[in-house]
């Protein structure tokens, strides 16, 4: 769905529950150490979006895309900047 513009993925297990929440962020919303990891990565290619994966607990991870020719690849970081699977 959209909301304000910006894409937002609800993902509900079968009572109805929300069990994860994808949502496109701006990068200058995410932590320091998330952002100077997206762009340490992404080098000269370009970040095209950016997304948090909330939980229960908060903020479980951010997703960056990052165009590199025709493709694109996707950099997971942990909020502490860790990378993830």
């Amino acid at each position: 769905m959209k909301v304000n513009g910006r894409t937002k993925d609800v993902l509900m297990d079968p009572t109805g529950k929300v069990v994860n929440i994808e949502e496109e962020v701006s990068l200058d919303t995410v932590p320091a150490a998330v952002k100077a990891g997206f762009e340490k990565r992404a080098g000269k290619r370009k970040i095209v979006l950016v997304e948090s994966n909330s939980k229960d607990q908060g903020i479980v991870a951010y997703e960056a895309h990052i165009k590199s020719g025709l493709r694109t690849i996707e950099v997971k970081l942990s909020p502490d900047a860790s990378p993830m699977k």
